[in-house]
């Protein structure tokens, strides 16, 4: 998992690229792999690796008295993680992985690097086309208020349940 973690996500993105093939047979048939699906790989094993991590870390956060209190009220393990240990995972859990979606979310843009067509891909193809610095740097903007508009919400959002989930 750590190297999942530490490795930048360009570098996955252009392993899962070119490591994977362009297709696959399974008998009679041939399965293509599409850029985009490759990029998802790229970008899924450090997310999910951060995930597993802040998952981890928000077990271990709880006292083992919590644990140890559970046991004593004859709960088993299962009904301990699921009942008492997860519900107080939650709080510690919600501020990371949001952060970690709005993070995966301005790491898309790498997938245009690999020739994997998106909204910066397109910036880019318009910028070209016109090829004025004016035109360029509104495309470019206009792709920030996208990005913007797209994560700004979310911020808000996990606010909302930090406050709405607040210890008292």
């Amino acid at each position: 998992m750590q190297v999942f973690r530490n490795a930048p996500w360009l570098v996955l993105i252009y392993f899962s690229t070119y490591v994977f093939p362009f297709e696959v047979s399974i008998g009679s048939h041939i399965v293509p792999f599409p850029d985009w699906f490759k990029v998802v790989v790229g970008l899924a094993l450090p997310a999910s690796a951060n995930v597993a991590e802040v998952l981890r870390g928000a077990v271990q956060s709880i006292p083992l008295t919590q644990w140890e209190a559970a046991s004593s009220m004859a709960f088993s393990r299962w009904q301990t993680l699921r009942l008492i240990i997860a519900a107080q995972c939650v709080r510690r859990m919600l501020p990371p992985w949001m952060n970690l979606y709005a993070t995966l979310t301005m790491g898309t843009a790498l997938a245009s690097l690999v020739g994997v067509h998106d909204l910066l891909d397109t910036a880019q193809i318009a910028s070209n086309t016109v090829n004025q610095t004016a035109f360029t740097v509104l495309i470019y903007f206009i792709v920030l208020a996208m990005f913007f508009a797209w994560c700004y919400p979310i911020s808000r959002f996990t606010r909302f349940l930090e406050q709405k989930h607040a210890v008292a």
